[in-house]
């Protein structure tokens, strides 16, 4: 009876549950169409505003859908269109027409303290594709980036936890060609950056982009923006990959072929009597193979977790990385933890956020070029050879007549690990007024720690190398920086009139501190290294050095757009830093831009492009990586004079390295033509680029003699210069067949010259 009863229950409770969602869901119908053909579109996307799920249109551009009630709201989205929302308002049944145009030409981009719509842009920018990003598992952002972007070349060593190294559009400095990095509005970053986490990234590459940014971005700017919460209940994700590496092999000879080879250098020597050479040598018995005994298959594990969401007040995004790399040499490897929170809100004309990111790494440092040792090193070598200081093998006179690294030795004779600690926060407040005019106030704080910890063991590496004496070496790197930025904002449309522009002041101060110590005659207990300073018993030598700079700037940068089809855009910076003399530290940066939308004029009717814009522009950028102390006399205390009876002995002082107190800035000048196009549909994009730059008054270190008393270092000294010209192509394809398949490919080209 009550297991009847119990049926009973659960198939009223059943029916009533089944009942209210009759009642709460609503099924609407429709058909989604092109605008001005009228032609269905198939694989288009409806989805109910902040709803769950959704339907795709069929062949005829028809869909059905249930929604929560009849006055929600739908999305519509298709590829090569704009998307729309449409408000219900009680109806059953809708037709939707989409307009033609391209997303990414909608796409807004992020320059220097504001964003543009791609399409408005009269500079070089690159924008990079992040979705590719995360399809390459690098534990490098840098790294990641190469072959997705024009003029930006990208060189990377392999080496675990080592960044790549980006030059964009050539050499401009003899000193410094490392582009500006930004990160979510602070200087800097991008070497601890987990790829996971990043949103966009936007490469400037000439003046009217990068003037924004004055003295330091003569070398071009990359900004990158992090992720942000969405409106919205919590999003989960996680993802973890593993990649194996093998690093490519030399072929090299063998023991037994490299003997027959080098007897017949021995001989040919003998027969024509070079001085020293009597006989063959007495070869070792080893065969071994130097690249089998470095290089293996390298795991790379990465690990990523986030939280994010939001409402129409505020938004999250929390983040937790985790990476380990093991290298594919011997004696290397990289360990990351990683940890970032990115919140924003806002109430009224007020908005406020923060970014927040710290990140922890170990990294082990590989010692000497695997690739030069490989082919320096004899094969008949052997690794371990207990008859030399150490235990290692390496060249002998008369064995093996070479001076190549028994890099296996150099790796456990003198093991280095750089354990890392990087705190970046900023956090900005913004009023804004009338909806045009914007008060922006952001504070940075970036702190960096660093150590260097070395063990020297006993023992050689090399022939002729002598007796090293054990030591302990610790090494430590800490600096502040601190950026305040001040900016204001007016952006206004009227009639046909489009008004940007802003104004502000930054104040960026660094210091920088090197602490170092070594001491001789660490412990050891059997045949372990105690790595205490204070267990070591030899002699202790101690130093250090620090560096401090500030740089205060006023910028200034208005856009205009007619008709949205005559868009110029004017930039200008004034910086002044402390790393000049007073007479010559001021310097100003500007640039002019202009554009014409010709695909707007009424004679333009090509039925097959979408838009077509020319643009042009020119200007001056400055390149502030001088040294801190560059333009100042430096006393050195070391020498020393024995004096009176008894006699006394008296520090000295002296300047050891001339000065040159005429320094000024590296200056770059460019100048920029550029095509943009749309063709097919929105389906085909097209850029092509021709720039042309000259720098002058690069910094050299001359040497002088030291007879003129310049024994502490070459002073700098403005005397170099340097052009650069080229052309860059970046073309790209999107397209869908059918409602299921979609696809899109990309090809850029450069040459610098």
């Amino acid at each position: 009876m009550k297991l009847r009863n119990l049926r009973l229950f659960c198939a009223l409770f059943c029916w009533l549950v089944t009942t209210q969602l009759a009642v709460a869901q609503v099924t609407v119908s429709g058909k989604v169409s092109d605008q001005n053909t009228g032609t269905p579109l198939a694989g288009a996307t409806v989805k109910e505003l902040n709803g769950q799920g959704g339907a795709t249109t069929d062949d005829a551009g028809a869909f059905s859908l249930s929604v929560s009630s009849a006055d929600a709201t739908l999305v519509v989205s298709y590829m090569g269109y704009q998307s729309q929302e449409i408000a219900l308002s009680g109806r059953k049944t809708v037709d939707i027409s989409l307009v033609a145009g391209d997303a990414a030409l909608d796409e807004v981009v992020v320059i220097g303290y504001g964003t543009v719509k791609k399409k408005d842009l009269t500079g070089a920018v690159s924008v990079v594709n992040t979705e590719l990003l995360r399809d390459r598992n690098s534990q490098d952002i840098v790294g990641a980036m190469q072959g997705l972007a024009s003029g930006v070349k990208v060189t990377s060593s392999g080496l675990p936890g080592q960044q790549a190294s980006i030059i964009i559009r050539g050499l401009g400095s003899l000193t410094n060609n490392a582009p500006l990095f930004i990160v979510d509005g602070m200087i800097g970053g991008e070497a601890h950056l987990n790829p996971a986490d990043v949103e966009s990234i936007q490469v400037l590459k000439d003046a009217s982009s990068a003037a924004i940014y004055g003295s330091r971005a003569a070398n071009g700017v990359v900004i990158i923006t992090t992720k942000s919460g969405k409106e919205g209940p919590m999003k989960i994700q996680f993802d973890g990959n593993v990649t194996s590496t093998n690093l490519p092999r030399y072929d090299l000879m063998d023991a037994e072929t490299w003997k027959r080879y080098d007897d017949l250098a021995y001989d040919e020597a003998i027969r024509t009597g070079v001085a020293g050479v009597v006989s063959r040598q007495n070869h070792f018995d080893a065969n071994t193979d130097w690249q089998e005994e470095m290089l293996r298959t390298g795991v790379l594990q990465n690990y990523n977790l986030s939280f994010s969401g939001g409402s129409k007040s505020g938004n999250y995004f929390v983040s937790f990385n985790r990476m380990v790399d093991d290298g594919a040499l011997y004696g290397s490897g990289y360990d990351r933890y990683g940890f970032r929170v990115n919140t924003s809100g806002k109430k009224g004309i007020f908005s406020y956020g923060e970014n927040f990111v710290y990140t922890k790494t170990d990294r082990k440092n590989l010692n000497g070029n695997p690739w030069a040792d490989f082919i320096a090193i004899s094969p008949t070598i052997p690794v371990k050879d207990e008859a030399n200081p150490g235990g290692y093998g390496y060249g002998n006179p008369d064995r093996a007549n070479n001076y190549g690294r028994n890099l296996v030795a150099m790796q456990e004779l003198r093991p280095q690990d750089n354990p890392e600690n990087l705190l970046k926060a900023n956090v900005f407040g913004q009023l804004s007024l009338f909806d045009a005019l914007h008060a922006k106030l952001n504070l940075a704080y970036t702190n960096y720690s660093g150590v260097t910890n070395t063990l020297r063991k006993s023992g050689n590496w090399t022939m002729g190398q002598g007796n090293d004496a054990a030591s302990l070496g610790f090494e430590n790197y800490r600096s502040d920086d601190i950026l305040i930025e001040q900016t204001l904002n007016y952006k206004k449309r009227i009639g046909r009139h489009d008004i940007d522009a802003i104004g502000g002041v930054t104040y960026n101060t660094f210091f920088g501190q090197t602490n170092w110590i070594t001491k001789l005659d660490p412990l050891v207990i059997g045949d372990k290294y105690i790595t205490s300073l204070d267990a070591a018993t030899g002699i202790t030598t101690a130093g250090g050095s620090y560096q401090k700079a500030r740089i205060l700037s006023y910028l200034g940068r208005v856009n205009y757009a007619f008709d949205d089809k005559y868009l110029v855009q004017a930039t200008i910076r004034r910086d002044g830093t402390s790393r000049l003399p007073e007479t010559t530290r001021w310097g100003n940066f500007a640039s002019f831009s202009a554009a014409w939308r010709i695909s707007g004029e009424p004679f333009f009717d090509v039925p097959f492009v979408n838009d077509l814009k020319l643009r042009a522009s020119h200007g001056t950028l400055g390149n502030s990586s001088i040294g801190y102390w560059d333009y100042q006399a430096v006393i050195n205390t070391a020498p020393r004079a024995v004096f009176g009876s008894p006699e006394t002995k008296v520090l000295g002082m002296t300047q050891s390295r001339l000065t040159n107190t005429d320094l000024v800035w590296e200056r770059k000048t460019t100048t920029n033509v550029g095509v943009d196009a749309v063709l097919l549909d929105n389906r085909l994009t097209f850029t092509a680029e021709y720039f042309h730059s000259k720098s002058k008054d690069l910094l050299v270190y001359l040497p002088i003699l030291m007879s003129s008393g310049n024994e502490g270092g070459n002073p700098a000294v403005n005397a170099g210069s340097l052009a650069n010209r080229g052309f860059e192509i970046e073309t790209g394809w999107k397209d869908k067949i059918g409602s299921e398949f979609s696809y899109s490919a990309s090809l850029n080209l450069s040459r610098v010259r």
